[in-house]
């Protein structure tokens, strides 16, 4: 056995027992960066798996990271130093070939996620049939504060069939990465006191002011390319508009608005609603003239909610 293959075995260790596939990402000092053999390695097991090959009799396969920190932090750039140009095209079809094999697996793969997941690890929690993530996740592809290189147009497509065009163009041009909260889904905040309407509304922290910015925000007139989304909104009254009366708020299909939250919660259960009440106001003209109301406060489509 080679000295290769002996580091590939230590760096991603490979169990099956009941049927249960089981392949942990073993570099917890380089936050499980990914070496050439551990994406070798992920392929040939993936193209196994629950074929009439496999000798474990398959029926499900996990991905983990070992270690606390991370899931795995891409790929080890260290293998980089000396590559060309033809080396970086080659490189890219190995790892589309990789992704590839994970997403055509003859089993369901999940992704158990915790810590840092980006560039390669983010690729193959893409590629995973199911993502399953801890508080403490935080996911991107941070290459413009790093190698400053651009995603493979596959990989560019996994991404934005998994979250949509807006997202991925956010993530890619701040080289942000999302948290827990975000991964979730689509996600803005709204908050009146400490909220910015010129705020990126993704976190308490750069909450929107108004709830009429937020519904801007998810409009798929301006972002046809976003993923439904959640919206969550602190306790405050809120009107559609100052002076048209016949303004409203627009629900656009598949946006869920959720109200009560004091502005920091990170779960829907940790709202307290009567303390927080959330007012969305019809009364935008003369305080008191019924007259100089607006015809209705909320416009909804079908798969929208108003909580």
């Amino acid at each position: 056995m080679s000295n290769a293959a002996m580091s590939t075995e230590d760096e991603l260790l490979y169990s099956a027992r009941d049927g249960i596939g089981h392949i942990v990402l073993n570099r917890p000092h380089r936050r499980n960066a990914m070496t050439f053999g551990m994406y070798d390695r992920i392929k040939e097991i993936c193209a196994r798996a629950g074929t009439a090959d496999d000798p474990d009799g398959l029926k499900v396969l996990i991905f983990s990271g070992g270690g606390d920190a991370a899931f795995a932090a891409g790929t080890d750039i260290s293998q980089f130093r000396t590559f060309t140009s033809q080396d970086a095209i080659s490189y890219e079809a190995m790892i589309d070939a990789v992704l590839t094999t994970i997403e055509s697996c003859c089993v369901p793969t999940i992704a158990a996620l915790n810590g840092f997941c980006t560039g390669g690890g983010a690729a193959i929690a893409a590629a995973s049939d199911l993502r399953i993530g801890s508080r403490d996740l935080k996911v991107g592809a941070p290459i413009a504060r790093t190698l400053g290189n651009c995603l493979a147009i596959s990989n560019l497509g996994r991404f934005v069939r998994l979250v949509g065009e807006a997202r991925v163009k956010y993530m890619l041009l701040t080289a942000t990465l999302i948290d827990a909260n975000e991964a979730v889904g689509c996600r803005f905040y709204v908050d009146p006191v400490n909220g910015n309407d010129a705020a990126h509304g993704r976190s308490w922290l750069g909450a929107k002011q108004s709830l009429t910015a937020a519904l801007d925000a998810v409009s798929p007139i301006q972002n046809p390319g976003l993923e439904a989304c959640d919206i969550w909104v602190a306790g405050g009254t809120y009107t559609p508009a100052v002076t048209n009366r016949a303004a409203t708020f627009t629900l656009w299909n598949e946006v869920r608005v959720f109200g009560g939250f004091a502005g920091g919660e990170s779960t829907l259960e940790a709202r307290d609603i009567e303390a927080n009440p959330t007012i969305l106001s019809g009364d935008i003209g003369v305080a008191g003239d019924a007259s100089d109301n607006s015809y209705h406060v909320v416009t909804t489509y079908a798969e929208t909610r108003l909580d």
